[in-house]
């Protein structure tokens, strides 16, 4: 991504002594231990897979096939646009909100009225919208909130603001994903894009408008779906992404491999789908069976890697983590855990004690096949690991009382944990440390909504 390789350890080192370094948290030590639970609990998908139906499909027949055409259909459906899905209101949001609280920058100084300013005029959302183009990302690019690859930090000495949580990024998205250009800025620098999920702005570099031709020959192609992350994908001779897991592209069937066709940008920024491939293996037929063992093979490409809140420098937060994980099965997750939380049938816990709510886990939850909500935070629920709940979450760390990075225990990555990540700290904030203390909700994605379900 854009950030050097320093950039994270410098600004986590900044981050931890703050503005005030008198007054802020001081660093935990280079050696602290990561809490139990990674050590404890295997890191592979492998080992949480049971007996014999790892195989058993998780949806029917038909039901993947519905499931498939609406990811596709909500795949291209930018392209269907004639007017933007988002109100001028909509994608503003962030000049109305970001002024409101304290704000800084890479440097740590804080974000000036004058800057907002210049994005106000860089953005020119007088004249929304101002453009109505179907185009195709071209690159693994960031989606943000103001035209700006400069970041929009909170307090850095408050627990949960500060590195790594850039406020000015909305998502991540994949290259050869369809997008809908609803504006440009006025410096012509940034597209206001849609993609099927969400939207933000984006370094008009790392698109190519799609013309009537390439949309046929892209959208009448057979889908493949990644199945092993970070891999690189060339075409006409050269480097142009990483395959990423949750990334579904039109494709090839030659020489005994799916071979993607890659969108690139020729003269004018016009794309052109160009015959590409990758290493053997990458792609596989789209959709993937809806199985547990699928689930697993995807899991295990993702499980170690470093968290991106928003999907900064190539990561994953808990919501992209769950959306890649079950887009190569069909499965069109939201973007966010909040509406994650509310996919197909749900099953209320508010208001329950962490007993209780651990026993309607194990009563009531379908290992590999629900989702552990709270608010911020989803999971993917494996099973019971030696009489733990098991869970699958990309996260940033566990709440302390100071010790750390203003207040957390830092995990940064795609780990298989319990419900109690840290509770052997003594430095843990209790109860509300506890995942399982701020669990709201189940939700199962593979079975459609239905009336109200009680937790009890």
């Amino acid at each position: 991504m854009r950030a050097c390789a320093l950039l994270p350890v410098l600004l986590a080192s900044l981050l931890l002594s703050g503005c005030a370094p008198a007054s802020a948290p001081a660093p935990a030590a280079p050696d602290t231990p990561p809490v139990a639970d990674l050590a404890a609990m295997p890191q592979t998908p492998f080992a949480y897979l049971g007996g014999a139906d790892k195989a058993r499909p998780l949806l029917a027949p038909k039901e993947r096939d519905g499931r498939a055409e609406e990811f596709v259909n909500r795949l291209f459906s930018p392209w269907e646009r004639g007017e933007p899905k988002y109100s001028r209101e909509t994608v503003a949001w962030g000049f109305a909100s970001f002024p409101r609280k304290s704000a800084f920058r890479q440097d740590l100084r804080p974000v000036s009225g004058a800057w907002y300013q210049a994005m106000r005029e860089r953005a020119g959302l007088d004249s929304y919208p101002n453009l109505g183009r179907a185009a195709v990302a071209v690159a693994n690019a960031d989606l943000r909130v103001l035209p700006s690859s400069e970041p929009v930090f909170r307090d850095p000495a408050l627990a949960g603001e500060g590195f790594p949580f850039d406020y000015n990024q909305n998502s991540s998205v994949w290259a050869g994903t369809p997008l809908y250009v609803s504006h440009l800025s006025r410096d012509g620098g940034w597209a206001l894009v849609e993609c099927g999920y969400t939207f933000g702005w984006m370094e008009v570099g790392d698109l190519a408008w799609a013309g009537e031709s390439f949309r046929l020959r892209y959208r009448a192609a057979p889908l493949a779906a990644v199945v092993r992350d970070r891999q690189p994908v060339r075409a006409d001779g050269e480097f142009r992404f990483r395959a990423r897991v949750g990334m579904v592209l039109p494709a090839e069937f030659a020489d005994g491999e799916w071979r993607p066709l890659v969108p690139l940008a020729t003269a004018g920024r016009r794309a052109v789908a160009w015959p590409g491939s990758a290493s053997a293996g990458t792609f596989e037929p789209f959709p993937l069976p809806a199985t547990r063992l699928s689930l697993a093979r995807l899991m295990d490409e993702m499980l170690g890697q470093a968290y991106g809140w928003g999907g900064l420098y190539g990561g994953r937060d808990c919501s992209q983590a769950v959306m890649d994980l079950l887009a190569p099965l069909g499965m069109a997750m939201p973007r966010n855990s909040s509406k994650q939380a509310e996919a197909g049938r749900v099953v209320d816990l508010t208001g329950l004690s962490m007993e209780e709510k651990e026993r309607i886990i194990r009563r009531r939850a379908a290992p590999w096949a629900t989702l552990l909500a709270m608010p911020g935070h989803v999971m993917l629920y494996l099973g019971q690991w030696r009489g733990k709940a098991a869970a699958f979450h990309a996260t940033w760390g566990v709440k302390t009382r100071g010790e750390g990075s203003a207040g957390r225990r830092i995990i940064g990555r795609a780990v298989i944990t319990s419900l109690r990540p840290g509770d052997e700290l003594d430095a843990l904030r209790r109860p509300e440390g506890l995942l399982i203390e701020r669990l709201t909700g189940l939700a199962f994605p593979f079975q459609r909504p239905d009336s109200a379900a009680s937790a009890n």
